[in-house]
């Protein structure tokens, strides 16, 4: 149990690490991705695509003014989708580094690619299939070429970033 609730506790640590590092990175690798493959006007107002200019139409920030309606039929301003969508994606991004952490233990192999794999999965478990299937952001074809390079390109980020710092805590490397 001990052996458990410490692998826990590091997941929780390396997630806050990873999902901080994310962040930056979607911050730095958004408008190198647009020099290079710059969205139209109307591409940067779909949800999803423009976390820089439009945090609020974020998915998660789409998912907090989903529970605000549904719980007191109102929609959420623009700082409550942003502040929830904040502590939203953390607690998403701290919560998978948990599971991560927990399944790696006991599945190595879930640990090769230094932790980039794992990044692509989470990216091809939520902005690739869930987000379009719950309407929370449009199907990938439908969003901006450069999202399709710096929303993955962070998640590489997170998982690298999730895998080096569960080693760095004194996880063994299996």
């Amino acid at each position: 149990m001990t052996s458990l609730l410490r692998t826990a506790a590091l997941g929780l640590a390396a997630g806050a690490a990873a999902t901080y590092a994310k962040t930056k990175a979607e911050v730095t690798l958004q408008p190198l991705a647009e020099r290079v493959l710059p969205p139209s006007a109307a591409a940067e107002q779909r949800p999803g695509a423009d976390p820089t200019g439009h945090p609020e139409r974020m998915p998660p920030a789409e998912l907090v003014d989903r529970a605000l309606r549904a719980t007191t039929g109102e929609a959420a301003s623009t700082q409550q989708r942003t502040q929830g969508s904040t502590w939203l994606h953390r607690g998403m991004g701290v919560g998978f580094a948990v599971v991560y952490a927990l399944a790696s233990e006991r599945a190595w192999p879930l640990r090769l690619g230094a932790g980039a794999p794992a990044g692509l999965a989470l990216y091809g478990l939520t902005h690739a299939s869930t987000l379009p299937a719950a309407g929370l952001q449009p199907p990938l074809r439908e969003l901006p070429r450069a999202a399709l390079v710096w929303e993955p390109g962070s998640h590489v980020v997170y998982g690298v970033v999730l895998e080096t710092t569960l080693r760095l805590l004194g996880r063994e490397r299996g």
